[in-house]
């Protein structure tokens, strides 16, 4: 088809490519745009992606020469740009196609439309986020619209796959029946908005045996100023829901009654008998307990972690949205509220949303939580091994619960040589770097570049070269060493090295094909060239500490809060089962990477959060890494035989790679202790010596954003294997101060 409207137009060897199947197909597929390989063959969904699609269609059922028509929402190939990816189409683009796609959904009329990027899905349903909205079917002008990621995203980033497989067979379920595959279950949603109604049902639910809570909130962080509990959700049954009101705008209790329906509330969490569940219930057991002082009892089940033990431990996918989908007939509940936030621009404060409209979502909630609740405690409850290590997960918790709020001390003194030290060695590597003749080669071509498009911009207009034109980025022109683009023009270029490592796209091509964007510059190319050229062991210096300024040295005072603590925030699912059981929600510090620069230049290497973890008696003093204060407190220290580490806690911990010990009066020399062996299995693990005493204890935690290494008295647990992550890695030897200390200590003692 004949088709100028774009510059693109002719760039590619088959403009306006339009769709390939049969205008009597059931399902379209519409792509963002067509590939070069699918612009050489004129065909769409071709190539390993394509080929890999067709036969995954296949196997569920579909029958892709007549049932399944390929296009794309755009009609020719877009130019890569300089890291060798396609670039995004321009708005006249998408415009300029939009009437060949409007033509074809009218001409073959599908059942079913599968947008399978950002643009597609913005051409059909006038939004954007294929991965938020991927997996969620609506219906749209008399079709379905079911938006699934496209397979070239599998090939790049294979984290999503089993959204992808999820999605392939919810399309199935569509295909075979329709419409009806969207009907929703009649459900009895209620709204108590007077005292008597509050009380009355906190009257009839404490005598449930299971009981599922959600609050909706201000924000995720409760120790801000104006952090406030918008309104709470309970339900004892599926397909049932009350929404009580807090402190939502359009509600207001009179008088006292607040403060007695929150007492109602605390009656009711509080009571021990019901089991509790939420969904990531930790994150509303602290709000409720920092901001109302309701201290949930008997937590018994949360869908999360259940989801992340029993059906999938990769990260991402557990949230009680994408489980609506895969699990229940509830998906797209949540519909009305995200239209909502995004026709008023409201991101995070539930107390902007219309009450109408949070009241019924926040329902939702609660019974869809009961229903994964139902579904998933019989998949933990059949495997041998999986309440044990359930239970360990919802004493967690409880225990990373507390240490959110307890906080963190963060050293500002300590921050601020960090910063002055990192900031001058990265300015010393550049200075260094920037004495290489390639480039100082290269900034001088890109100089010369800039002034050749100050002279093109003297003549006419209309003859004014358009790639000269867009030299204008080359004005005051400086290397950048974080640029992978310039990076690939200074290694593989001007100092003509290889590195027989590819990009994500690159991997995709035969070797005939590649070219200077298809090779990376990641850290194993600079591992692969260290040998080759001096400067790259520079680059992957300058690469490594940029990374930890940028990520953990330059934030770290804006984590600090109000009360001067930085309040940790731990990730339950953040890690594939069998790493570590216990993470951060974005990871650890990589403390070792921190300590071993010596910022005093005299051999000194010190933490970027300092506090002191003083064990009993008065004998051991040692440093970790960082520690939130706990004050004066009884602890036990217990050495198992196996492992021949001594762990030191309070009686009544919660973890501490163990599954439990309940208090000290219990703990004899001798006592078996449960754990898992290499095997995963359940066994045993006799004591080799307890001892008692009191210390001044800190409990090592990071902070809310970018983490401090879970460690000292919280442990992880690996296959049964206890892992002391940054677990006093490092005793700094600073005799007069730890000196100071243990006198200290041994008054308190009253040790002479």
């Amino acid at each position: 088809m004949d088709c100028t409207k774009c510059s693109i137009s002719k760039t590619c060897i088959f403009p306006c490519l339009m769709g390939n199947g049969l205008k009597t197909a059931k399902v379209m597929f519409i792509s963002d745009n067509p590939t070069e390989l699918e612009d050489e063959k004129a065909e769409w969904m071709t190539g390993k992606a394509g080929k890999l699609f067709r036969d995954l269609l296949r196997q569920i059922g579909l029958d892709v020469e007549n049932d399944c028509y390929f296009t794309g929402a755009i009609k020719c190939p877009t130019p890569s740009d300089d890291k060798g990816n396609q670039r995004q189409p321009l708005r006249d683009e998408i415009a300029n196609c939009a009437p060949y796609l409007e033509a074809e959904i009218k001409v073959v009329k599908p059942e079913i439309i599968v947008p399978m990027g950002n643009v597609a899905l913005k051409s059909i349903l006038g939004k954007t986020g294929i991965t938020k909205f991927r997996g969620k079917a609506v219906e749209h002008n008399g079709a379905i619209v079911f938006p699934m990621l496209h397979p070239t995203l599998i090939f790049r980033q294979p984290k999503h796959g089993k959204n992808f497989t999820t999605d392939l067979m919810n399309l199935k379920v569509l295909v075979e029946s329709g419409m009806e595959s969207l009907t929703k279950s009649e459900v009895d949603y209620r709204y108590l908005e007077t005292l008597e109604e509050v009380e009355e049902e906190i009257d009839r639910l404490m005598e449930s045996e299971k009981i599922v809570f959600d609050i909706e909130t201000t924000g995720l962080n409760p120790f801000l100023k104006d952090s406030k509990i918008v309104c709470i959700s309970l339900t004892d049954a599926v397909k049932c829901g009350v929404t009580i009101p807090l402190e939502h705008p359009e509600f207001t209790w009179p008088g006292m009654q607040l403060d007695m329906v929150i007492g109602l509330l605390k009656k009711l969490l509080e009571y021990k008998k019901p089991k509790k569940a939420g969904h990531n219930g930790k994150f509303d057991m602290k709000w409720l307990l920092y901001i109302f002082g309701i201290d949930v009892q008997n937590y018994a089940f949360d869908p999360m972690i259940a989801h992340y033990i029993a059906v999938s431990e990769e990260r991402g996918g557990h949230g009680l949205k994408d489980l609506a989908w895969e699990h229940t007939d509830m998906g797209g509940y949540d519909n009305a509220l995200d239209d909502y936030k995004r026709e008023n621009g409201i991101v995070g404060r539930y107390d902007q949303i219309a009450w109408h409209i949070l009241r019924e979502y926040a329902a939702a909630d609660v019974d869809c939580t009961m229903r994964l609740w139902d579904i998933f405690e019989p998949m933990i409850e059949s495997h041998p091994k999986w309440p044990q290590l359930f239970q360990i997960y919802m004493d967690a918790s409880y225990a990373l619960r507390d240490m959110e709020i307890n906080g963190i001390l963060a050293d500002e003194k300590r921050i601020d040589e960090f910063d002055v030290a990192y900031r001058q060695r990265i300015e010393e590597i550049e200075e260094k770097l920037r004495e290489f003749p390639e480039i100082v080669m290269i900034e001088r071509e890109k100089h010369k570049m800039f002034e050749t498009r100050q002279l093109e911009m003297k003549k006419p207009k209309d003859e004014r070269d358009p790639v000269i034109l867009k030299w204008n980025k080359y004005k005051n022109f400086k290397f950048s060493f974080g640029s992978p683009a310039q990076l690939r023009e200074l290694l593989f270029d001007k100092l003509g090295l290889e590195t027989p490592f590819l990009t994500d796209k690159g991997k995709l091509k035969k070797k005939s094909e590649l070219n200077i964007q298809d090779y990376s510059t990641g850290k194993e190319t600079l591992a692969y060239l260290a040998d080759k050229h001096p400067i790259t062991k520079l680059l992957a210096e300058w690469r490594g500490l940029e990374k930890l300024y940028g990520t953990y040295i330059a934030p770290a005072k804006s984590w600090i809060g109000k009360d001067g603590l930085v309040h940790p925030s731990f990730n339950l699912t953040g890690c594939v089962l069998g790493e570590t059981l216990i993470r951060t929600n974005k990871g650890d510090i990589p403390i070792n990477q921190l300590c071993d620069y010596d910022i005093s230049g005299e051999g000194q290497f010190y933490p970027l959060l300092d506090s002191t973890l003083l064990v009993f008696d008065g004998e051991t003093y040692r440093k970790p890494i960082g520690g939130f204060y706990n004050g004066f407190r009884d602890v036990v220290t217990i050495t198992t035989k196996q492992f021949k580490k001594s762990i030191t806690c309070t009686p009544n911990h919660r973890l501490g790679g163990v599954v439990t010990w309940i208090n000290a009066g219990d703990v004899k020399v001798g006592t078996m202790l449960k754990i898992f062996d290499d095997n995963n299995n359940l066994t045993t693990d006799s004591v080799e010596s307890v001892t008692y005493g009191k210390a001044e204890t800190f409990d090592l935690a990071m902070d809310s954003y970018d983490k401090m290494t879970f460690a000292s008295m919280y442990f992880i647990m690996n296959n049964g294997k206890i892992l002391f992550e940054g677990y006093l890695e490092r005793q700094l030897e600073r005799e007069a101060e730890l000196k100071a200390t243990r006198e200290r200590v041994n008054k308190e003692l009253g040790i002479n």
